[in-house]
């Protein structure tokens, strides 16, 4: 199937809150792989941002792609087009859902690194979709690209994250 959707997004990065009447603004564009909008993204220690990415196929049931995004947003340039990369896909049965919220929270003692991302999505009222959330051990290092549904897919199991 063709993907459709907007690749290029409007986006602004501000010195402190936005409602600081003193504050001060960069507008950049916003690139995600073709079809996949930018939903919610929570920011590291090390200063970079985790985007949470979705893509919705509109059908009966919707089916919904999503995908997690590592970018640094020091790079941000007025003007300019600005993205990262994506480290991690969310495909299979078990993460066919509309996740639109992300947060990382940091280990109890720093010392230990890493940290937990935590992902849901919400039922909406509808009997397609379920409130779920997932639980993502974050390392102290960044890692490689993995596509989260796949071991399931391979086994041909599901399993909930």
């Amino acid at each position: 199937p063709e993907e459709r959707g907007l690749a290029d997004r409007p986006g602004y990065l501000f010195d402190r809150d936005p409602v600081d009447p003193a504050a001060e603004s960069v507008a950049f564009r916003f690139v995600s792989p073709r079809g996949f909008a930018p939903v919610d993204a929570t920011e590291l220690p090390d200063g970079q941002l985790v985007i949470l990415l979705r893509r919705v196929e509109y059908r009966i049931p919707a089916q919904f792609d999503g995908a997690l995004m590592l970018a640094d947003p020091s790079t941000i340039a007025e003007g300019t087009q600005w993205s990262g990369e994506v480290i991690a896909t969310l495909s299979g049965p078990d993460l066919n859902e509309n996740f639109e919220g992300l947060v990382f929270v940091p280990p109890a003692r720093p010392e230990d690194g890493g940290g937990t991302l935590f992902l849901i999505s919400d039922d909406n009222q509808s009997v397609f979709q379920r409130t779920l959330l997932a639980r993502i051990a974050w390392p102290s290092s960044v890692p490689d690209p993995v596509d989260l549904g796949a071991n399931e897919k391979a086994r041909g199991e599901t399993r909930t994250p």
